[in-house]
């Protein structure tokens, strides 16, 4: 199991605790063990791949609920029962409290699905490779001119801005909601304005959301973050370095009106198709010719609606090259989070029907079967393109009729497909990740998309522990635990001493798993903290130096929790750590309680 972790955190205590000097008072100690594996996250990178066919800008009001919703997340009323509905916060208003906490740390990156479909002859895919994956704005100021009366959506998500404030746009979006967060990211100078983020990103989309109607949602993805190097380190010189950063949740979000057309161009292979067996790899770029005869129909987008995927009249990558269960193909997504694929999160807001997007199984679970059943493609004489599975109300309030009348979303068959693969695929440990969601762009909101990633980003005040520690009082006059925090790394990877590791000499130093695999073992640093007596920081570590400590300050989220393993903001447990506690633990009677007095000063 050790095999697809991060690391493991062993706490060890040979006496975490003795009793005070002259000490009248009798402590009883007992032991505590528990395993809990880190799920949860404070860094969100967020990228966002947006639809290039302009037919789908009418949709875009549901992407930006998500958007909305993270960085000024709605609230609820203490004095309604339930909370009641869901409202934009007033800040007058001391009953209103948040549902939800925003992103301590997030970027957002958007990537245009437009890679261009030369010899098509549909306007605005003349281009070779479009915009080729690029994360950021890869515009003109003549062509965001062109788009200023684009709609963009709701409230002040709107292009109300004039096109000078799209002017000088960062490559991606960094936001922050808590001081630890700001400090994180501080290069890239995080926004604490909603409002900003939320203008910026308007600009972001109105960038992307016109190009070629041919869109290739999943291959413009697949070279944003894995050709175009976004987990390599800033500096190096991949298009896209240093937007994803290690311990960072990644979320995925897909928003297209249509299907998938990622052809096969084999002249970016990159040996896929070897690592699926094939001895050569089939271009598929001729589907873009409408003089070819190669394809099942005369017509160039119906062509990538084949009866049967992966057939061959089915001109697009097979999915395995965005996400390959079996490992064979090593530049899948998964490979930007090795060893840790419950790191990655895949949405998608797409062609299906609201109705069969809301069915649910036990436990919140989509009904991937029912929903892929109803996505089968059918021609629409009266329109002369693929029926849709979904319309939204036109302008004067009409429901549409073909594609020229107003806004519908045709089936997406590869979008749903891959998205499954993320819920099902046994990729965590044996089991699924569940880590696939799918809503439909024929609804106003996304919330499913955002319930998908606050399952995995909430705030960390520390793992809690059931009883007290006895903290020893140093000749410094600062209080530490005698506990000692390991860690067991994953294979092939080291103590990084720039975040509170140290290596350990010796056998101790290593670890071999159930698959004979070697693990190196990492001792962490202990950050004593102050006195409860200290007049300005009482109970907080000496300083933000990567390690952890013995935390009793209140935890906002469990009021109830006392005592805890915490670590400080630059030595955070990364996305899937296992976390194993054994300590020593002390239990005073209640007049000998450490807070009461008695005993111990600690």
């Amino acid at each position: 199991m050790i095999r697809a972790l991060t690391f493991a955190v062993l706490i060890l205590c040979a006496a975490c605790g003795a009793l005070p000097a002259g000490s009248t008072c009798s402590p009883r100690y007992s032991g505590v063990s528990e395993v809990v594996r880190e799920d949860r996250v404070t860094e969100l990178d967020l990228v966002i791949v947006i639809d290039s066919d302009p037919a789908s800008s009418d949709h875009l009001e549901s992407l930006f609920s998500v958007i909305d919703g993270l960085v000024e997340p709605p609230c609820l009323s203490r004095s309604t029962p339930g909370g009641g509905a869901p409202h934009r916060c007033d800040p007058n208003n001391p009953d209103d409290f948040r549902s939800y906490p925003p992103p301590a740390s997030m970027r957002v990156g958007v990537v245009s699905a437009d890679l261009g479909a030369r010899g098509s002859g549909i306007a605005g895919c003349e281009t070779e490779r479009g915009l080729d994956g690029r994360i950021g704005p890869r515009v003109t100021l003549s062509r965001q001119d062109s788009l200023n009366g684009a709609h963009l959506g709701h409230g002040s998500l709107s292009p109300s801005a004039d096109t000078a404030s799209c002017d000088g746009l960062p490559a991606f979006l960094s936001f922050c909601s808590t001081i630890a967060g700001c400090r994180n990211d501080e290069e890239h100078r995080p926004s604490r304005d909603p409002s900003l983020i939320r203008a910026q990103f308007a600009c972001h989309a109105r960038a992307a959301a016109r190009g070629c109607p041919l869109s290739q949602p999943l291959e413009a993805l697949w070279r944003a973050l894995v050709e175009h190097g976004a987990s390599e380190p800033p500096g190096s010189p991949a298009p896209n370095a240093g937007f994803l950063r290690p311990d960072a949740l990644l979320s995925i979000v897909v928003f297209t009106a249509g299907d998938d057309h990622s052809v096969r161009d084999c002249s970016r292979d990159y040996g896929f198709s070897a690592s699926r067996g094939e001895r050569s790899c089939r271009d598929g770029t001729s589907a873009f010719l409408p003089s070819s005869t190669q394809w099942s129909s005369r017509d160039v987008e119906q062509r990538f609606y084949p009866q049967q995927l992966d057939s061959a009249l089915d001109p697009t990558w097979n999915l395995d090259r965005y996400l390959d269960p079996t490992g064979r193909w090593t530049r899948d997504l998964d490979s930007l989070k090795p060893g840790r694929p419950w790191a990655i999160q895949f949405a998608a807001i797409t062609g299906v029907s609201p109705l069969a997007a809301a069915q649910r199984l036990e436990f919140d679970r989509i009904d991937w079967r029912s929903l892929e059943t109803s996505l089968v493609p059918s021609l629409d004489a009266r329109c002369g393109h693929i029926a849709p599975v979904c319309t939204r109300p036109a302008a004067d309030g009409t429901a549409p009729t073909c594609r020229t009348d107003g806004p519908m979303a045709l089936p997406s068959r590869r979008i749903v497909a891959l998205a499954r693969r993320f819920a099902e695929s046994p990729r965590c440990n044996g089991a699924p990740c569940n880590d696939g969601i799918v809503e439909s762009a024929c609804s106003a909101r996304a919330d499913a998309v955002i319930r998908n990633v606050l399952r995995r980003y909430v705030p960390r005040g520390g793992r809690c522990l059931p009883r007290l520690l006895l903290p020893e009082r140093g000749t410094d006059g600062l209080e530490r635990v005698s506990c000692v925090v390991r860690e067991i790394m994953a294979v092939g990877l080291g103590c990084d001493t720039t975040r509170g590791r140290r290596v350990i000499d010796g056998d101790e130093g290593v670890f071999v798993d159930e698959q004979g695999q070697r693990h190196i073992v990492c001792e962490v640093d202990q950050i004593p903290v102050y006195p409860a007596s200290h007049p300005q920081n009482p109970l907080l570590p000496v300083s933000d130096a990567p390690g952890w400590f013995y935390d009793r300050t209140l935890d906002p989220d469990n009021p109830s929790c006392t005592q805890r393993i915490s670590q400080t903001p630059a030595s955070r447990w990364p996305l899937g750590t296992i976390q194993r506690l054994e300590c020593t633990l002390v239990e005073w009677p209640a007049a000998c309680r450490p807070d009461s007095g008695a005993g111990s000063e600690g």
